[in-house]
């Protein structure tokens, strides 16, 4: 529903981009090849296609049912959920039997595309995660500092443990 408004060149550009059908992203420049068109002109129809699909977006109830729910699991966690585990908690919750990364790329479509969430890629130190908020992210890194700080003093980890952020 949320794509049926763009036209076939857009809709075409986000399925790839997503891997909504697939499962395989796809790069700009592979976009563009496919269309004998720039990079730049795929990020350009991207960018029109997403800001077309977030205005239909505060209409459709089932997006704002289904941003709920994920908001609510990730409020129980602290605020903070890495990416894998979230997928794992919405797959239960929703009997999902869609393949591993066609589910992935479609929730990820969809919380991108909600403005609730904010997502960071993986790095040195963390797996690829989404956060409610600045504060949820702010009490993430606190708990992970004190966290550290327990383990290398010799304190009492466990207890530490009892915080929901624990489970990410």
């Amino acid at each position: 529903d949320l794509l049926s408004n763009l036209m076939p060149r857009q809709k075409e550009v986000i399925e790839n981009r997503y891997g909504l059908k697939t499962g395989v992203e796809l790069t700009l420049a592979a976009i563009g090849s496919r269309y004998k068109i720039t990079r730049e002109r795929v990020r350009q129809i991207e960018s029109l296609a997403l800001r077309s699909v977030k205005n239909k977006n505060s209409q459709q109830d089932g997006l704002y049912q289904f941003i709920s729910l994920v908001a609510s699991v990730m409020e129980k966690l602290g605020g903070v959920r890495r990416f894998d585990l979230l997928i794992n908690d919405l797959k239960k919750l929703m009997f999902a039997s869609l393949s591993e990364k066609t589910f992935s790329n479609k929730v990820k479509f969809l919380m991108e595309i909600s403005d609730k969430f904010n997502y960071s890629s993986d790095n040195n130190d963390y797996f690829s995660y989404w956060h409610l908020n600045s504060d949820s992210l702010q009490r993430a890194h606190s708990f992970i500092g004190n966290l550290v700080n327990v383990l290398m003093t010799g304190g009492d980890w466990q207890s530490e443990l009892k915080n929901p952020l624990a489970d990410n």
